[in-house]
């Protein structure tokens, strides 16, 4: 009875799947659970984006890498545009509905382009008229995984064999998303204890995941579920943390943002290899994983873990297929913890600079810079000194007195309290100043 029971509900839960993505039973019809097939030639990747006439940028491209971009640059060069124009040429679809809109003053001439390993490349044009992208005959969406991890702390994700797109909140992360009368994702509250219980091996991903993305020595993993309130009847995940288990929706913004990133690139990848089975065909040959400053919310100590963290977890997730990962951030430690992994025959580090009154996609070597600060001052983020803006004006003020002569001691001595003041007392400029200060009969 016990295992009628069961059949009859796998019969169910499969008769609900097929009806969800209106898959003819008839083609699923003795259909057998196979494993990921292996690939043999390497799949195609995107090798350039290429935009023309955007406000921003009126003609840049951008070089990607094989496996891993990193993108850094100012405020409002257009580093999100990058991505939310990449995830359209992928996908054929605008996040929220919202296209990028180019400048008008290009009449016509505006343009979004790939470029791929392959060879192939398609260009769409921008119809005033219409405000719309053309997307030319025969370019159609990409034959692999798209998990875009937004700024907003939401996720968007594509799947070629369900042809579907998810946008999910925040919010419907955790609490799951319905529409049009389908439950289009149940969301982590609702699925990890559903794992923890019948799909172990989900469930030990997740764990396995989560491990990935934490820090050393403090790896985060599923504990126990609990009821929360007598006035919400379900059971709620929590987190195994140094001082107890805590519930998913007591956490910080930064386990939260983990979690939420974990969840996701293990579910987007499980309802993949479901539609497969579902389907008969193929799962996916590559990953593209698209992250708008992943390192929001996050501790420095998880700052210079999350990037590598990312790379293995999409690895162990979807173990058959390549991942390409576009990240854009503003955090030195992100770029600092790639020094270890980075591989120039397949990574890229690329900044956009503004130079009169245009942006452009600086390709630039990657060298290793030893720590985050040195990473302020190098090209990938331009700052002249890693100093506060305060020593930064003390020591230039500085350098410009010892260039002067004659000078007044009272001038040197006030400067002198001046940089005392803003500097560290190991600050390597004082070794300098005082020998200065010295040759004038001045004894700090």
């Amino acid at each position: 009875d016990t295992y009628k029971h069961e059949a009859s509900h796998q019969d169910d839960h499969a008769r609900t799947e097929r009806e969800r993505w209106g898959i003819d039973p008839a083609r699923v019809a003795g259909a057998t659970m196979t494993d990921t097939p292996t690939h043999q030639s390497p799949p195609r990747h995107v090798e350039q984006l290429i935009l023309h006439g955007m406000t921003f940028a009126s003609e840049s491209v951008a070089p990607l890498g094989a496996r891993l971009s990193l993108i850094t640059g100012d405020n409002s060069t257009g580093k999100s545009v990058v991505l939310d124009a990449l995830w359209w040429a992928l996908t054929a679809s605008w996040l929220h509905g919202r296209p990028v809109l180019p400048d008008r003053a290009v009449n016509g001439k505006a343009k979004i382009g790939l470029r791929f390993s392959d060879g192939v490349d398609h260009h769409a044009r921008f119809d005033p008229k219409q405000e719309a992208w053309q997307r030319p005959e025969g370019w159609t969406p990409t034959d692999a995984v798209v998990v875009y991890a937004r700024i907003d702390g939401g996720f968007s994700i594509f799947d070629p064999l369900r042809g579907v797109t998810i946008h999910l909140t925040t919010e419907e992360v955790f609490e799951g998303q319905q529409l049009d009368g389908a439950k289009s994702c149940n969301g982590l509250i609702a699925d990890l204890p559903q794992w923890q219980s019948r799909l172990r091996r989900l469930h030990d991903a997740m764990n396995a995941v989560l491990a990935h993305l934490s820090p050393d020595g403090e790896p985060l993993a599923l504990g126990d579920v609990v009821r929360v309130s007598i006035r919400d009847s379900r059971d709620f995940p929590t987190v195994k943390l140094p001082y107890g288990d805590v519930p998913v929706t007591q956490v910080s913004a930064a386990v939260r943002r983990i979690l939420g990133l974990a969840y996701v690139l293990l579910w987007a990848w499980h309802e993949h290899q479901e539609a497969a089975h579902l389907t008969q065909e193929k799962t996916a040959r590559s990953v593209v994983l698209l992250a708008d400053e992943i390192e929001s919310h996050l501790h420095p100590e998880w700052q210079r873990r999350i990037l590598r963290g990312l790379l293995n977890a999409v690895e162990a997730v979807a173990p058959s297929a390549s991942v390409q990962a576009v990240i854009v951030t503003h955090a030195p430690l992100v770029v600092a913890s790639a020094e270890a992994v980075f591989d120039p025959t397949r990574d890229k580090l690329l900044h956009l600079a503004l130079r009169d009154g245009r942006v452009f996609f600086e390709d630039l070597p990657f060298e290793k810079e030893g720590d985050a600060s040195a990473w302020l001052t190098s090209p990938a983020f331009g700052l002249a000194t890693s100093r506060s803006i305060e020593a930064e004006r003390a020591v230039t003020r500085a350098i410009a007195l010892l260039g002067t002569s004659p000078i007044s001691p009272d001038v040197l001595r006030t400067q002198h309290s001046e940089l005392v003041r803003v500097l560290a007392p190991t600050d390597p400029f004082f070794v300098r100043w005082v020998r200065h200060l010295r040759q004038h009969g001045i004894e700090p």
